[in-house]
């Protein structure tokens, strides 16, 4: 029940044009991202369950990912998961390292 109300919570801010809107990364994500990994990051999705993306708010998750393998992912896309296309090229080196601190703040989210 508690990660319903967070969700609907994140969801009401958005849909309010609170803070998530007024940063233009959280919009790049919410563009980009959010489609597979969801609006929180735990890749509860329909593409995210098919495609077993990991949820990027666990504590293992987390700490088991450098920045520089995060920014690797966005800039190099997915071997293992052929729908996570590269984004280099795409979005310049400060978007993608705006996405690895957004991402990096998803872990406050699924507290």
């Amino acid at each position: 029940m508690r990660d319903h109300l967070k969700r609907f919570v994140l969801a009401l801010i958005v849909a309010l044009g609170g803070p998530a809107l007024a940063d233009p990364i959280a919009q790049l994500y919410s563009s980009k991202c959010k489609n597979c990994h969801g609006l929180t990051g735990k890749g509860d999705t329909k593409v995210g369950r098919k495609e077993k993306i990991p949820d990027m708010t666990a504590e293992q998750w987390q700490a088991g990912r450098t920045d520089e393998d995060i920014r690797r992912k966005i800039s190099e896309g997915s071997k293992e998961r052929p729908k996570m296309k590269p984004f280099k090229g795409k979005l310049s080196a400060q978007e993608i390292d705006g996405l690895v601190q957004y991402i990096r703040s998803l872990a406050k989210v699924g507290e």
